[in-house]
């Protein structure tokens, strides 16, 4: 009996022996290592990183993987060794560009790193990027440096390609730029500066080393805040010149008008507002004159009557008749005094008539006696 139980102990202790070997066997078959390429790549425009770059990788011209760069502009590819890909950066206006990534390595099972950065550059209209259409570099895999790195040769090839490409842009730049600044220097000769200010901006963008657009700026600035002050000024002496306008202060409301046109040059309304005051006042001053004139005349007809009835009533018919032509002389359409002179030349026809008669009675007495 314990001949047997040793047996199966014995028999146990070899299976499980065999199950161990087994096991540690799979487990390093399992672990031994593949080798691969680590790629650790970046996308940015100058100094910034570019986020949500779309980034593509293409074996055989067939695309297997597209990623999208984080807010660091970051991206990350395995790439299996001895496989040549395509790598494809793109984000929207700015120029495509494609790296080609040979991963033939002597070293089969180690997991090499590659860090590098894709630089895009804005894309304009008309830009001829023909030339990118080729990888704008190669990567291989490098024996004296025992890593991979980029092909000098081709990437100097390509390299002068790239700077006939940066030429046109920046030549595309500076025409961009002058355009920018002259539209922006119109709306600042019109006094238009919010309107400016926006422009030197993207003047700015363009060609951050200028002085020029951050000096408009400024004065631009400072214009908004004269004109700020201007503004609270008009509409003050605006209201004070309405008011005294309503209340007929003629003069008092033209000195509040021409403050705010001081203010303002180029506002229209105070402009308005002066002419028409300057018009009340020369209507003003016109009847004022007409009412003395008026006046004057007839004063002096009064005169010419007073007189005139003062000599009438003196029975001085000649003195009474000059008067009274004086009168009718200063105002020609009155009845009075043309009645009075009827009237005097009648009682002159009367006495006249009277004399006459009597010298011709006291002649026939005198002849009769």
């Amino acid at each position: 009996m314990m001949k047997i139980r040793a047996f199966i102990c014995k028999f146990v202790l070899q299976i499980i022996f065999l199950l161990l070997t087994l096991i540690i066997s799979f487990s390093s078959y399992a672990q031994d290592p593949k080798g691969y390429v680590d790629v650790n790549g970046k996308v940015k425009a100058g100094k910034n990183s570019i986020g949500t770059a779309e980034v593509s990788l293409y074996l055989n011209n067939a695309k297997i993987q597209t990623v999208k760069t984080g807010s660091d502009g970051k991206f990350v590819f395995k790439l299996d060794i001895d496989k040549q890909y395509v790598i494809e950066v793109a984000s929207p206006g700015m120029v495509t560009k494609k790296i080609l990534f040979d991963a033939n390595a002597p070293e089969k099972d180690i997991i090499y790193k590659y860090p590098f950065t894709v630089e895009l550059f804005e894309s304009y209209p008309g830009l001829d990027v023909s030339a990118l259409n080729k990888p704008v570099t190669k990567i291989i895999f490098n024996e004296d440096a025992d890593g991979f790195d980029f092909d000098a040769a081709y990437t100097d090839l390509m390299r002068k390609e790239i700077d006939k490409i940066t030429g046109q842009i920046d030549a595309m730049k500076k025409q961009n730029y002058n355009q920018i600044i002259a539209k922006a220097d119109e709306f600042f000769k019109n006094e238009k500066y919010e309107e400016a200010i926006p422009y030197y901006e993207k003047a700015i963008d363009i060609d951050p080393y200028s002085e020029y657009p951050d000096k408009k700026i400024m004065e631009c600035e400072k214009m908004l805040g004269q004109k700020a002050n201007s503004d609270t000024q008009y509409a003050k002496f605006i209201t004070e010149a309405d008011k005294n306008l309503n209340n007929k202060s003629y003069l008092t409301a033209k000195d509040y008008y021409q403050k705010a046109s001081g203010a303002k040059p180029n506002e229209q309304y105070p402009k308005t507002k002066i002419a028409e005051i300057d018009k009340l006042l020369a209507d003003q001053a016109a009847k004022e004159k007409a009412d003395a004139e008026a006046k004057a005349k007839d004063d002096a007809y009064k005169a010419a009557i007073a007189k005139a009835d003062a000599a009438l009533g003196g029975q001085k018919y000649e003195e009474a008749k000059k008067s009274y032509n004086d009168a009718l002389a200063i105002k020609p359409s009155e009845q009075y005094p043309k009645t009075k002179l009827s009237e005097i030349d009648k009682l002159l026809a009367d006495k006249s008539a009277k004399e006459k008669a009597d010298a011709e009675a006291k002649a026939k007495d005198d002849a009769y006696k």
